[in-house]
């Protein structure tokens, strides 16, 4: 069977120019690749075929640049809101973030605007109202960017999740959150109930 040639494709950053003559130690086929940076590198081409090498490894600095927010003297960084813009960076492109399989694994960014200036976020966002409210996106499924988000409690947080249970009580719809808003219970004691009596939510 004939070996099909990856030479002219491109894989993330780079490029395929030609094989390498010589195997790894383990009889892979290697290729010499230009990156779009203009760093020539050889790479075992079952890796670039997966999707494990993208790059030389500028990729990987730029993440690693875009996790930590432009370093600026601007006399806020242990306040909350700065803590609120560093968590929404964290989020979006460090990958060691419990929370970037729902961030930035999805592909959610943040605009050049903020991600380039604390200074712009909050000029646009303003202070943060509470130490209960922080950064919400308005269309859960869009970027961080000024005409997507707004400071949100952690109730309207909940009610804004992608995966938000509708719960019917006394004839009305609710969110959990919205419920458990209105019976003044805590939110983990209604998820318990309903965990428990799989539909049926009492007080």
């Amino acid at each position: 069977m004939k070996k099909l040639s990856i030479i002219g494709e491109k894989f993330g950053k780079l490029l395929v120019v030609s094989e390498v003559s010589e195997r790894t130690i383990q009889g892979k086929v290697k290729f010499n690749c230009i990156c779009d940076c203009g760093n020539k590198i050889q790479a075992i081409g079952s890796k670039l075929k997966n999707g494990w090498t993208k790059s030389c490894s500028c990729l990987q600095k730029e993440k690693a640049r875009l996790s930590t927010p432009p370093n600026k003297t601007h006399g806020l960084s242990r306040t909350p809101i700065y803590n609120a813009y560093y968590t929404m960076i964290s989020r979006c492109y460090k990958e060691t973030n419990n929370s970037y399989v729902h961030y930035g694994g999805r592909g959610i960014i943040v605009c050049d605007r903020w991600l380039n200036s604390f200074e712009n976020f909050l000029l646009d966002m303003g202070e943060k109202p509470s130490s209960d409210h922080s950064v919400d996106r308005i269309n859960v499924d869009g970027n961080y960017e000024p005409s997507n988000c707004k400071w949100s409690t952690t109730i309207e947080q909940e009610n804004n999740k992608r995966n938000n249970r509708i719960v019917t009580y006394k004839g009305k719809n609710y969110t959990m959150a919205q419920l458990s808003k209105l019976l003044n219970i805590n939110y983990s004691t209604i998820r318990n109930r309903l965990e428990r009596n799989n539909t049926s939510i009492y007080e």
